[in-house]
């Protein structure tokens, strides 16, 4: 069982490094994404 006052930090660093890589995946990933939506 963890601690709340460990849980919430590791989980503000999971967001944050979540953050950072779609982010960078955006000028890629998104475009494709948005062009499988658009077609379907």
């Amino acid at each position: 069982k963890l601690d709340a006052g460990l849980l919430m930090p590791l989980v503000n660093i999971a967001f944050l490094i979540l953050g950072i890589v779609l982010n960078s995946w955006d000028s890629t990933a998104m475009h494709k994404f948005r062009r499988v939506f658009r077609k379907g």
